[in-house]
């Protein structure tokens, strides 16, 4: 018995497929990844969800706290200081450490106080989506 071996339909693609295609591929870190760009959302078929209101006033939150933080030099010293260190333990979740403090804060904002998101509507809100 012959074992068959199937070459991929491309060796190397990146771009749009075409210059009317809304999805294209880029390669990433020796990866290749697909994209695509949504349409535009009917806010009258699908409005706005009172998750996604939370969300919004949780950044609305945090980024002040961040460049209050970021003034501050002792603060902001513990604050690099905790990125680097989940940066070596989680192999570099965070590229860096804006990224790193919105999540950590989105996190704490979405488990406690008045922003906390409602567990049964988790599919609305983008920021309790798991990641993989």
């Amino acid at each position: 018995m012959q074992i068959l071996e199937f070459t991929p339909l491309f060796k190397v693609v990146v771009g749009k497929l075409s210059h009317l295609s809304d999805w294209w591929i880029v390669r990433r870190y020796g990866k290749y990844f697909t994209g695509h760009r949504n349409k535009k959302r009917n806010y009258r078929h699908h409005p706005v969800t009172q998750e996604e209101k939370k969300t919004q006033e949780r950044m609305r939150r945090i980024v002040p706290a961040y460049r209050a933080l970021r003034q501050s030099p002792e603060d902001w010293a513990k604050l690099q200081a905790e990125f680097l260190a989940q940066r070596n333990d989680k192999h570099g979740i965070h590229s860096n450490v804006y990224a790193y403090f919105v999540h950590r804060e989105m996190a704490r904002m979405t488990r406690e106080g008045d922003l906390a998101a409602n567990p049964t509507q988790f599919l609305c809100d983008w920021s309790q989506k798991k990641r993989h």
